[in-house]
């Protein structure tokens, strides 16, 4: 599993890039969303997989589009997904999530 280091609000945590999300991954994912982040995040693609129920991805993905710390594709169809998170700059993270 391929993680990068980040500071998410103060707190050092890991973000998973490009890789398949289990409880524990999405576990980092909710820290996320409860204490935003420093560097920019964007989700730029969904891909169906074997896991985690449709309804769990959704839940998830509100609650990081509500901290406004993460700009969420549109592309979601089947499920579950598959999750690929690359850096994404400043500018273009504020006109997608605004």
């Amino acid at each position: 599993m391929k993680l990068v280091k980040m500071s998410v609000g103060g707190i050092v945590g890991y973000v998973c890039m490009g890789v398949r999300f289990d409880d524990n991954q999405l576990d980092v994912l909710r820290a996320i969303a409860k204490y935003g982040s420093r560097r920019p995040i964007k989700v730029i693609q969904i891909q169906s997989h074997t896991g985690l129920s449709d309804r769990t991805i959704r839940t998830h993905l509100k609650a990081l589009r509500a901290c406004k710390a993460i700009a969420v594709s549109q592309a979601m169809r089947g499920y579950p997904y598959h999750i690929e998170i690359l850096e994404a700059g400043r500018a273009l993270l504020d006109e997608r999530v605004s």
